[in-house]
């Protein structure tokens, strides 16, 4: 997140100043055993390739020799642990999303407790950036002298659909050739029978739905305590993420 989480961010700012790409992203995925991390580039030329993976590593040396601003690895923390804490209304319960995130370390032979005890190994993290040679020590042992690497350029090929309608007509044709009259009279009564269901009209009453009738015409209330003056409060668990409305 310090690294590129925006285009001022160090090593962002560097590559596309470069003009060597027009972007640039970078992925982890932190719940698998051996964690992938992938840099990737758009709008790159092809003889560009080399000197932008250069440029890469000899910025992420740099920045490793001059250190990343206490500010900028203080917002990156934070971002990571709200993003870990808070408790979202999404597609799932967030019962169920620990599940999933515990489930995930656990088939790759993790401790599915570490990825609970979110509080004690942010803390942990705030004291070892404290050390300057920390992020330094991180970024050579991951990415630097980490020889497990590959370099993947997909290039575009404006004739690869025009290839790819030859390649299937002649494979009709050669598939066409052996089958028999009576095996192509069943596939067009195949098809006749397929374009009959899929334009038949289906009774949506089976599928679940809500109406304006199941939504409460009334606001859900919430208590509040009048701490001081013009100050109220509701307490209830938030994973120690305090919310404030300001008027």
């Amino acid at each position: 997140i310090a690294l590129m989480s925006h285009d001022a961010s160090p090593l962002k700012k560097e590559l596309l100043a470069s003009n060597l790409c027009s972007e640039a992203f970078l992925s982890i995925d932190d719940e698998v055993s051996e964690v992938p991390i992938s840099f990737i580039f758009k709008g790159v030329l092809e003889k560009n390739n080399l000197k932008l993976e250069n440029l890469l590593f000899n910025s992420i040396k740099k920045i490793g020799n001059e250190g990343i601003p206490n500010t900028s690895l203080d917002l990156a923390l934070h971002q990571m642990e709200f993003s870990r804490l808070e408790i979202l209304k999404d597609d799932s319960p967030h019962g169920l999303n620990l599940f999933f995130r515990t489930c995930l370390l656990k088939q790759h032979k993790g401790d599915p407790v570490e990825s609970l005890s979110l509080h004690s190994l942010f803390k942990d993290l705030r004291k070892k950036i404290k050390d300057k040679l920390y992020v330094k020590k991180i970024l050579n042992k991951y990415i630097i002298s980490n020889k497990h690497r590959a370099s993947i350029s997909l290039l575009p090929n404006p004739k690869l659909e025009e290839k790819e309608l030859k390649a299937e007509h002649a494979l009709l044709k050669k598939l066409e050739k052996g089958i028999t009259k009576e095996k192509k009279l069943q596939i067009k009564k195949n098809a006749k029978q397929l374009t009959s269901l899929q334009e038949k009209e289906e009774n949506l009453d089976v599928l679940p739905k809500a109406s304006l009738k199941d939504v409460s015409s009334t606001p859900k209330s919430y208590s509040l305590k009048k701490e001081r003056k013009n100050l109220y409060l509701r307490k209830t668990f938030t994973n120690k993420i305090l919310y404030s409305t300001l008027l």
